[in-house]
């Protein structure tokens, strides 16, 4: 991305961790759910953050779960879809963007709902475990609350997800394939797989 497409990386303001590897340590946290005062435990990661794009490969290697996250930003000119603010007008600010690319030791599930759109489908949750590992992922239309399904998006062990802020959403419709070809075919090239979208909402 940093040599093909304009992407910048950014690392000296908040929340811009620059590039930055997480792993399973080992270590969990305790905390209370606030909603059901039961404890939990939550895992704890291991942090390395690196300077250079080409030492990625080796901060990973032989891992079986990670996450490798890039903050940066686009020009408008350069971005690799279209963005628009929550009343329909077109962002032209700068594109900033978390990209994070995530392996898991198993498949999980990569379909996601909106929890704020009513549904009688039984979609599971992002990152949820695939027992039956589905072909087909399911996600909702942020502008119209309409199911988009998409073939082979149902589960995976890697994908590659990028971030926006400010609240803005891409301009969808009735598909997801809404990144510029280019920048798909960048990853397939890298990763030497095919890759199809999906989108979620936090």
């Amino acid at each position: 991305m940093v040599e093909s497409d304009g992407y910048r990386i950014v690392s000296d303001r908040p929340f811009c961790p620059g590039i930055l590897v997480t792993k399973p340590s080992g270590r969990v946290r305790i905390a209370k759910n606030a909603f059901t005062g039961q404890i939990i435990s939550v895992p704890v990661g291991d942090q390395q953050k690196l300077a250079n794009p080409r030492d990625i490969e080796h901060a990973i290697a032989r891992l079986q779960e990670y996450t490798v996250f890039a903050s940066g930003e686009w020009e408008p000119s350069d971005a690799p879809l279209q963005l628009i603010t929550t009343d329909g007008r077109p962002f032209e600010d700068l594109y900033s963007c978390l990209i994070a690319c995530k392996a898991r030791p198993t498949p999980v599930s990569t379909s996601a709902w909106d929890f704020g759109i009513p549904t009688d489908r039984n979609i599971p949750g992002f990152g949820s475990p695939c027992e039956a590992e589905p072909k087909t992922g399911t996600f909702s239309n942020p502008w119209t609350g309409v199911a988009i399904e998409v073939p082979g998006a149902g589960c995976s062990r890697f994908w590659i997800e990028f971030e926006f802020g400010k609240f803005v959403l891409p301009k969808i419709e009735d598909r997801l394939d809404i990144l510029n070809p280019v920048v798909v075919n960048l990853a397939e090239q890298c990763f030497h797989a095919r890759f199809v979208q999906g989108c979620r909402f936090l």
